[in-house]
């Protein structure tokens, strides 16, 4: 019997992220993001990470986007991020990303120079959703890992601001 139910566990499809046991909140998203950073370079190798010069304010605006997939630093994408601040304590993002214009959408909160949003988004057949932590070096530049549901291997995007009109 446990052998079966260990298999239920293993195939059976997960609908929230696993990988911490709490939630990311303010208390621990430096923490989560360091952790998500030497998980990265485990899989990929190490990466020099830029230190952050001050503390951000003012993070709303139009981003370029660059980043890997979590199987391969050769599957890169780009795209374009919007971060727009619903209140004083949340943002909303959208990504606009790849050749086929994938569209992602989140919502998260900034705490000094880590924005965590929680995202999702829908292909042809199913829902995903995963979490990235950004560490903002300035108001302009951003570096940050990402994770989804089921997919414990971690991938990278780098943000530079564009504009911060609409």
């Amino acid at each position: 019997m446990r052998i079966i139910n260990w298999f239920r566990r293993i195939f059976t499809p997960q609908t929230s992220i696993h990988y911490w046991e709490s939630q990311i909140s303010k208390d621990n998203v430096e923490e989560r993001f360091h952790e998500l950073y030497h998980a990265y370079c485990s899989l990929h190798g190490p990466i020099e990470l830029p230190k952050a010069l001050q503390e951000v304010k003012s993070i709303e605006g139009n981003y370029a986007v660059s980043g890997h997939n979590t199987w391969a630093k050769d599957s890169i994408y780009n795209g374009n991020l919007n971060l727009s601040i619903e209140d004083k304590e949340e943002y909303l993002s959208k990504w606009d990303l790849g050749i086929s214009g994938q569209i992602q959408s989140g919502h998260g909160f900034l705490h000094q120079n880590f924005l965590n949003i929680s995202f999702s988004y829908r292909d042809q057949e199913s829902q995903y959703s995963g979490e990235v932590i950004y560490c903002f070096i300035n108001e302009q530049k951003a570096v940050g890992f990402w994770i989804e549901e089921g997919i414990f291997e971690v991938g990278f995007e780098e943000l530079s601001l564009k504009n911060k009109g609409f």
